[in-house]
């Protein structure tokens, strides 16, 4: 019997090669689709599950009341919550030591450092490659790092006991290497780590929130009324730490504490608010759509096609066939193609895998399936039973009598379900084709925006020992302004597109009112060669420059204006770090942090230690001005450390990475639905004409035009379609509305999407009908009619 089912199978694919082709096509596309999102989705649900203690570890932060999210607390906080709270069994903290200059030899590079706790090990178990980890963290003198570090430092061999100097003047001994890379996880900038000293400085008290705390909990565990019970036990202590009233404490730190699981830290984490996962959600939907239209193309082939197997299903069914056999032997041929169109998914995966990962900024392997496999088998199982099952059912309910009297026509169900079919296609496809286009005219609106400044052709040098550089000012700008095509050198503490402030959670104060500030340290030639406008009053003296009272003088944006009420600023005296300050001018907003974050009130000072020395350069030779800079600073300014720099502009992109990646998803995607859509449209299209090609020789043989012909048998697809856009637009409307409201600074919806899209779609219609058409108004009258 399977014989049997496979030669019929055979001579039909022969006999009728297109319908077949095209499925092919169709579920590989869908399928590849699939695979790639399924590979990515996979990878980012599968941070921190590597670790065995995932659902027990929290970071603590705080949730400002303006909105901001930070990830510290206060030290002491850290440490008597542990005996104070059952709730928490252990804790440990760590501290970011910034980026280090590692040195062996004669071979240095800069790594991320930071400093740990004694349990780091214990709640981040990473493998270890050399070392043991069972004792570690027992000397602050031991170096513990990567294997990817390892690996670019000391080569393949094994470190061990090896000793390296970190900034040129700190000996460490290698003491362990651990695998960072493999291991999903939010704290993959750990490229070395060496153990936190137990005590603490004095700035380390009740008020700093600069501690990077994780707590261990039990696994039945209420978020909610703990963040509540640390909020309120933080304020207690503090209120007694600095014999201050708790509501003045609770009014000075205007904020509430929580708990995030580790496991949420990389999509869901609340400072990101969820945007996250935006681009898996939009991957998932768009693939898993696409997959579903691969499918609807092939139940509309196969109610197409129903004409050419309807003699078959009646011959079998009068030589004694049951419904059940017949349904089975078209769910296998569906099985066939399946199998079939996923052998090639899997080879295109294999090619497009590398550009995949490469735009996602993600190390995919195709292996990785292996992992996703049982949820890939429950989709293509569903796939099966939706595309196949049905019209396995269609078909064997075929009545034979009818067929073989030459009735193939079940009834009008069959096609009012092809037109349905292909207006829901016509829905997606119009969908996202529409937010396509609104993703993109929204960055193309961030990338022409003015954003307050001037980021062209502005070079950003890292200062690695800042105390030193300060003591060389005027040394290093002498000599960077001597250079050919350096037109300016200046200097900030935060430029825009990095971190926004030097203290974020300073709180400024003016009369009875405190507001959370940004607070920039800047000096004299920063605001003329930025090019930031003045609104009111002036910049910095010259003579001001680095001098000890010059943190009296501030300028400040229009914000912190706002946020004060104050109607005449110039001359109005604020508080922040115990000083008295200030203001003698004002300042336009400008974008710092990206078009998803507002503006903040920001405050500027000028200090003789900054993290930035800016070097504005010409448009002509900047390889060879970069060469010149290069020389001067590692010769003269910082001979100890290579040159680090990046360019203001390429660091102020990475805001809009994300988005510009979503856009490039969108954009392939929307292609891939149309292409699917229209070779369905076009399979379609091309079985439904042939059954009219009776009907277009009988109006021509009554004397119908050619215009009028043509237009008859398009019109039912231009309705098809219309009744899909018509649908669309609306629910189109909403979502990207919806999207849009991610950004506090976003385009007002555009409207010509929802009339160039309607359009292209109707032409491509028209003309995909159209060629069908032109074929049928071309028939052989004699051929079609010599029997009627």
């Amino acid at each position: 019997m399977i014989k049997n089912w496979w030669i019929i199978f055979v001579r039909n694919i022969r006999k009728n090669p297109l319908y077949p082709i095209i499925n092919v096509l169709g579920l590989t596309a869908g399928n590849t689709c699939f695979l790639l999102a399924m590979l990515y989705v996979g990878n980012e649900f599968s941070y921190e599950k590597w670790n065995p203690n995932h659902e027990k570890i929290y970071k603590a932060g705080i949730a400002i009341s303006d909105g901001q999210i930070h990830y510290g607390i206060p030290r002491p906080l850290a440490e008597v919550t542990v005996n104070s709270f059952e709730e928490i069994t252990e804790f440990m903290t760590y501290k970011d030591d910034g980026e280090q200059l590692i040195s062996f030899g004669e071979k240095s590079l800069f790594s991320q450092k930071s400093n740990v706790s004694k349990k780091f090990f214990e709640f981040f178990p990473f493998p270890f490659k050399y070392g043991s980890p069972k004792s570690v963290l027992e000397d602050p003198s031991h170096l513990y790092i990567s294997s990817e570090l390892s690996t670019k430092l000391f080569g393949n061999i094994n470190p061990v006991g090896k000793e390296v100097k970190l900034n040129n003047e700190h000996p460490f001994i290698i003491k362990g290497v651990y695998q960072l890379k493999g291991n999903n996880t939010h704290i993959d900038y750990f490229e070395m780590v060496s153990l936190l000293k137990d005590n603490y400085e004095a700035s380390d008290g009740w008020g700093n929130f600069n501690c990077n705390t994780y707590y261990k909990v039990p696994q039945k565990f209420d978020n909610k009324k703990m963040s509540k019970k640390l909020s309120d036990f933080y304020f207690e202590n503090a209120a007694k730490e600095t014999n201050t009233p708790i509501e003045e404490v609770k009014k000075y730190f205007s904020m509430e504490m929580f708990l995030e699981n580790i496991s949420d830290m990389h999509l869901f984490s609340k400072a990101q608010r969820g945007a996250g996962a935006n681009n898996i959600f939009i991957l998932s939907l768009l693939s898993l759509l696409i997959l579903v239209m691969s499918a609807i193309n092939f139940i509309n082939l196969s109610i197409s096609g129903a004409t050419t197997r309807a003699k078959e299903v009646a011959v079998r069914k009068t030589l004694g066939s049951d419904k059940k056999s017949i349904v089975f032997q078209f769910v296998s041929e569906v099985l066939v193609l399946c199998f079939v169109s996923f052998i090639f998914s899997l080879a295109l995966v294999e090619l497009l895998l590398p550009s995949f990962s490469n735009l996602l900024d993600v190390d995919l392997h195709i292996l990785d399936v292996l992992s996703d496999l049982p949820i890939l088998l429950i989709t293509l199982t569903l796939l099966l039973l939706f595309a196949g099952l049905f019209p396995a059912i269609y078909l064997s309910n075929f009545n034979p009598v009818k067929v073989l009297k030459g009735n193939f026509s079940r009834s009008k169900s069959g096609t009012i379900l092809k037109k349905s079919l292909i207006t829901l296609q016509i829905f997606i496809c119009s969908i996202f084709l529409i937010g396509a286009y609104v993703i993109y005219s929204q960055l193309k609106y961030m990338n022409e925006k003015d954003l307050g400044f001037n980021k062209e052709q502005v070079m950003m040098i890292e200062v690695s020992d800042r105390e030193a550089v300060a003591l060389k000012t005027d040394l290093f700008k002498k000599e960077l302004n001597k250079i050919n095509g350096v037109q300016k050198v200046f200097m900030s503490n935060r430029p825009p597109g990095t971190m926004a402030g030097y203290g974020s959670m300073t709180q400024v104060g003016y009369l009875e009112n405190l507001v959370p500030t940004d607070i920039h340290f800047v000096d004299v030639d920063f605001f003329p060669t930025m090019e930031i406008k003045f609104l009111e009053g002036q910049n910095f003296l010259p003579n001001e420059q680095f001098d000890t009272i010059g943190i009296n003088k501030i300028i400040v944006n229009q914000k912190l204006v706002k946020e004060f009420n104050l109607e005449n600023p110039l001359g109005t005296k604020v508080n922040f770090f115990d000083v008295e300050a200030e203001i003698i001018g004002v300042v336009e907003d400008y974008i710092t942090r990206g078009f998803s974050a507002n503006i903040q009130p920001a405050l500027y000072a000028v200090d003789h230690e900054v993290a930035a020395v800016m070097v504005k350069l010409d448009t002509e030779n900047i390889s060879t001005t970069i060469g010149a800079v290069e020389k001067v600073w590692t010769s003269q300014i910082e001979p100890d450390y290579p040159l680090q720099y990046e360019f203001l502009d390429e660091n102020f992109a990475r805001l809009f990475e994300q988005h510009h990646k979503l856009q490039s998803l969108v954009t392939a995607l929307s292609i891939i639905m149309i292409f699917i859509a229209l070779l369905g449209l076009f399979a379609v299209a091309t079985h439904s004409i042939k059954q009219r090609y009776k009907e277009v020789a009988i109006r021509k043989t009554i004397g119908a035009s050619e215009f009028q012909i043509l237009g008859n048998l398009i019109k039912d697809f231009v309705i098809i379609s219309s009744i899909g856009i018509i649908i669309s637009l609306p629910i189109a409307y909403m979502l990207c509305r919806r999207w849009l409201e991610d950004f506090m600074y976003r385009i007002d919806m555009p409207y010509l999407p929802y009339f160039v899209v309607p359009l292209v779609i109707l032409i491509l219609t028209i003309l995909i009908i159209g060629v069908q058409a032109r074929k049928a108004i071309k028939v052989d009258l004699v051929t079609h009619l010599k029997f009627e």
